[in-house]
């Protein structure tokens, strides 16, 4: 709970099943404790064809504050010294995994020309799967959030048949201080008529869907005059949240109490303020920064669908 905005923690699931792309985990000095080591860096899941997806791992220490043995360390240990990727062994001989804790997380970039968000994912945990017979690739995520604002989407002047949900996630910004990020999520054209009419500004809901980080090169060949034509390669990036399914609206006086704490809009009014703060902070002190919230992470429990790879 922040005791400045008086949020709770949303819920932000993140589950990740598919073949071990890359492994960039760095094992290094750990600069407070002298004579122990880190581990941090990243995973990259390739879950489609063109689909993959980055899980960030947090400095993790062998011990915990408590003294105890860090599971996630040992785990981490494991991966860097037996898993095996497709960029060290080829896509036919890497591992299968699955990343069951992880979460979203908005990272935001500003600098003196302009700025943006992009959300990325963390992750806690992963385990290696030995049989994959059955295994379905995914990767889907479960947030609840504030509604800003949900619009058809526009593009080149045309409506694409999609929805937009414009939303505010609460979320863990560290030091017992829980704030707001930008979202958004889209709901695809068969469920947008059915979004439109169910949810409106204010309401807290819980969204399922769908996360598809995709590249997609495509060769064009540009005309020449004289001599041989030249191949001009492009590579379009789509990185969205997709919506498959929801909770009804929220409600204080709904008798289902996983729905029944709807995020008080006042809270979500000052958390903003205290992220726009937050921003000008950023910008006058360093010029150009970046941060990146720091969302608890948290089990989820998935069904999945065939990927044609």
């Amino acid at each position: 709970m922040s005791d400045v905005t008086n949020l709770r923690d949303a819920v932000n699931k993140v589950a990740v099943t598919g073949i071990l792309n890359e492994k960039n985990l760095e094992k290094k000095a750990d600069p407070k404790n002298p004579g122990q080591m880190i581990i941090s860096g990243s995973l990259v899941i390739k879950t489609g064809e063109n689909e993959t997806v980055t899980m960030s791992v947090s400095p993790m220490r062998p011990f915990t504050k408590a003294g105890k043995e860090n599971p996630v360390y040992a785990g981490l240990d494991t991966v860097i010294n037996d898993y095996k990727s497709a960029a060290e062994y080829g896509t036919e001989n890497a591992d299968w995994v699955r990343v069951s804790k992880g979460s979203g997380s908005i990272n935001a970039y500003y600098s003196t020309k302009r700025g943006r968000e992009s959300i990325g994912y963390r992750m806690l945990s992963i385990n290696r799967i030995l049989n994959t017979e059955n295994v379905v690739p995914e990767a889907v995520f479960e947030v609840e959030v504030f509604i800003d604002a949900i619009a058809t989407e526009v593009v080149n002047n045309e409506q694409t048949g999609r929805v937009l949900v414009k939303a505010w996630l609460p979320i863990n910004l560290g030091e017992n201080r829980v704030g707001v990020e930008k979202i958004t999520l889209i709901a695809p054209e068969g469920i947008a008529s059915a979004v439109m009419e169910a949810y409106k500004p204010g309401d807290t809901v819980r969204f399922y869907g769908n996360i598809v980080n995709k590249a997609e090169t495509e060769t064009i060949k540009k005309t020449v005059k004289i001599g041989v034509a030249q191949d001009e390669k492009r590579t379009r990036y789509t990185n969205e949240l997709i919506i498959t399914g929801a909770s009804e609206a929220y409600d204080v006086d709904n008798p289902n109490s996983d729905y029944n704490q709807p995020f008080p809009a006042e809270a979500i009014k000052l958390a903003i303020t205290e992220r726009e703060s937050r921003i000008e902070d950023m910008k006058k002190n360093a010029g150009s920064s970046s941060y990146s919230s720091r969302p608890n992470n948290v089990a989820v429990s998935t069904g999945g669908r065939k990927l044609p790879w």
